[in-house]
């Protein structure tokens, strides 16, 4: 008002424009504070700072907050004391305590794969140049989280024309020496929940919050690296290999099951592998081993075991740093380098199949031909299923499980949920018709044809409701049909899926 008052007086206007500047300024920084504390996606939700936005923060907040412990007797803990002590022995477990490798690596399996060669070895130790360091300082995002000093990105980036050749030395000094200060490797270990309702440390997922001069040198190594994984790494291995793309595996992948519904085809199975706690668990010993039997140069292999074994951990609960140990295996999640030396180790246990596919062993788990006869088929497959504390396996049939998998896409058409899907069925397949009376075409999609085979197993059980067009139906599991002949109430229940 009063530059408008003060039309003619120049000293007004420059003061407007000062105060509107320093408005500016500070709604920016009160921005990018909201932005680092949410950790949501901030175009979606946090354009407006509005009541929802704050709302969505102390939801966060509430359901990081750790308050009881739940021991092993089923016993609640309240005292926080106690409950951080319990989280420490947790960690420390299979983070801080080392471990032997359960098999010593073997050169037959290594042999059947390739190792570096002398100019690969060249390009890994050649001298790392002012301008890599600055690059790998200026590509870590502003909003990645911070390690226990504090400095993110931003501040190395803001501050790089004042005290860019002291962070420039000091990484060429770890880079030549292998020396690196304590407060570099010191990480702070975020612990994110798996699941909801939490009670145990088992229920949460350590995240490692590194400083940004220890991901500004795990980033060179990375980038180093990652240009002979090529070399090293098999081609059925596409995720985290510079060049190739994990969604070839996908297609091939499609490739491979497209027969397994034919009844004319030789015996094949696929295996689905669940490492539990494949980051943590890695022995150092036997990485140590693998990457001297690649062919890594002493030099750089050492700075690598230099990041890892240097490691030292608390953990961040409740806003509040706790406890301390040093790392004694696993690689951290969070780290650049984690994933390329993963891919490294699994290389190990693609090689190990390959060697078993080899010389055929894989095929005589359970049944087979030993020597010169067949052997005797101890074990039926319906058995085989069981579970183990009803002497079986615990295996899954597959045959049953790519029956009742699908199945939930019928009952959200059958239920007409809505999603675009849903829609995009309606509209092009059903045109307003009951699923139970659509009649297939040829002319339509490979997996809309599979889901209408699987239809009369899914409706069988099922009785239809009347209203809403007559497309929706509720189950009557123990009294309707839902196998063969029988109910569910006299089914064999481990033989259901």
């Amino acid at each position: 008002m009063q530059s408008q008052e003060h039309t003619h007086d120049l000293s007004y206007h420059q003061a407007e424009k000062e105060a509107a500047m320093n408005f500016n300024a500070q709604e920016k920084m009160y921005h990018s504070f909201l932005r680092q504390r949410s950790k949501v996606t901030w175009l979606c939700k946090g354009d407006e700072n509005n009541a929802y936005f704050h709302a969505f923060l102390k939801k966060i907040r509430m359901e990081n907050i750790i308050v009881t412990y739940t021991n092993d007797q089923g016993e609640i803990i309240y005292n926080f004391k106690e409950v951080v002590w319990h989280f420490l022995v947790h960690f420390q477990g299979y983070m801080g305590t080392s471990s032997n490798p359960t098999q010593n690596l073997r050169s037959d399996y290594m042999n059947l794969g390739s190792r570096l060669n002398m100019e690969h070895q060249l390009s890994l130790i050649k001298p790392f140049t002012s301008k890599e360091i600055k690059k790998s300082f200026f590509s870590i995002p502003d909003s990645k989280s911070h390690g226990r000093d504090g400095y993110g990105a931003g501040f190395f980036k803001t501050m790089w024309p004042k005290l860019g050749t002291v962070f420039t030395k000091v990484v060429q000094k770890f880079l030549l020496t292998g020396s690196m200060p304590r407060e570099f490797h010191a990480t702070m270990i975020t612990i994110i929940p798996k699941i909801e309702n939490t009670t145990k440390a088992v229920d949460f997922k350590p995240i490692a919050c590194c400083s940004t001069v220890y991901k500004c040198i795990s980033k060179l190594l990375y980038s180093r690296l990652s240009q002979v994984l090529l070399v090293l790494i098999n081609q059925n291995q596409e995720a985290f290999v510079q060049g190739r793309s994990i969604a070839h595996n996908v297609m091939i992948l499609q490739d491979l099951l497209k027969n397994y519904k034919r009844k004319n085809i030789s015996p094949r199975c696929t295996l689905n592998v669940d490492i539990s706690k494949a980051y943590d668990t890695v022995s150092w010993k036997f990485l140590e081993a693998l990457l001297n039997d690649f062919k890594l140069p002493t030099i750089f292999f050492s700075l690598i075991m230099t990041c890892l074994k240097a490691t030292s951990y608390s953990i961040l609960m409740n806003d509040t740093v706790q406890g301390s140990f040093k790392g004694k295996k696993g690689l951290r999640q969070g780290d650049p380098l984690s994933p390329l030396l993963f891919v490294m180790i699994m290389e190990y246990l693609t090689r190990r199949f390959l060697r078993g596919a080899n010389q055929s062993k894989i095929r005589d788990f359970l049944w087979g031909w030993n020597g010169n006869r067949s052997k005797l088929h101890v074990a039926s497959w319906e058995k085989v299923c069981l579970p183990k504390a009803y002497g079986g396996l615990g295996f899954k049939d597959g045959v049953k499980w790519n029956q009742a998998i699908p199945a939930k896409y019928i009952w959200a058409i059958s239920s007409k949920r809505d999603i675009f899907w849903v829609k995009w069925i309606n509209n092009i397949y059903l045109k307003n018709k009951s699923l139970l009376n659509y009649e297939l075409k040829n002319d339509t999609s490979w997996y809309w044809k599979k889901l209408c085979h699987l239809r009369d197993k899914f409706t069988r059980g099922a009785i239809e409701k009347a209203g809403s067009g007559g497309n929706r139906f509720k189950t009557s599991l123990l009294f309707n049909s839902c196998l063969p002949q029988t109910q569910l109430s006299s089914a064999n229940v481990f033989g259901a899926p």
